[in-house]
């Protein structure tokens, strides 16, 4: 089989680090970064106009869910923010019961 690679940020670039700009600005140098004749590495893409489509794909695919990205969003190390949300393809819910 072939691997595919998918790249969807870019956080250093020669050795400075990307992260304060925006995600739009960071997918444009990944973007021309990577060789377009290079079938082992793709880039993901935004999908602004299918996000039903795209997460009905990943539901049939059962994968467990899609990256939901804020536009304009920064990348920002070591915390979690509500500008980047895993939208999961599965609701369900652990706990314990103890008598």
């Amino acid at each position: 089989r072939q691997l595919i690679y998918y790249l969807f940020d870019i956080l250093w670039l020669d050795g400075y680090s990307v992260t304060h700009l925006p995600l739009e600005e960071r997918k444009e140098l990944l973007k021309a970064i990577v060789p377009k004749d290079n079938v082992h590495l793709r880039l993901s893409e935004i999908l602004e106009d299918a996000v039903d489509e795209a997460f009905k794909h990943a539901k049939q695919l059962h994968l467990e869910g899609v990256m939901a990205k804020k536009s304009g969003s920064i990348y920002t190390i070591g915390k979690r923010t509500k500008d980047w949300l895993k939208v999961k393809t599965e609701k369900r819910q652990e706990l314990i019961i103890d008598g």
